[in-house]
């Protein structure tokens, strides 16, 4: 996973695209790293409109899972809503 978020950050946007579309296929298995979730979030602001496409692709179906993400200062931190149903 280490290896695709770096890739997230490579100056070839073709490579940056594929990194989004693994990650994304990866579902929950990458959903339950943070990291994932901060690389893709950062992909959302990427100069290549087809990478910012495929960032939000990927956190969609990660939200599809029940994934939610809030933002803490200059951090992420991942719920999911099983966890936060459980809070109420």
């Amino acid at each position: 996973l280490d290896w695709l978020c770096q890739r997230l950050r490579d100056e070839d946007s073709f490579v940056r695209y594929w990194a989004a579309l693994a990650l994304g296929e990866m579902g929950e298995a990458a959903a339950r790293h943070p990291e994932v979730l901060a690389a893709l979030m950062a992909a959302l602001h990427d100069e290549d409109r087809d990478v910012r496409w495929r960032a939000a692709l990927a956190l969609g179906k990660m939200m599809q899972l029940g994934v939610r993400l809030f933002q803490k200062g200059r951090k992420w931190e991942v719920k999911w809503v099983t966890e936060l149903a459980e809070t109420v």
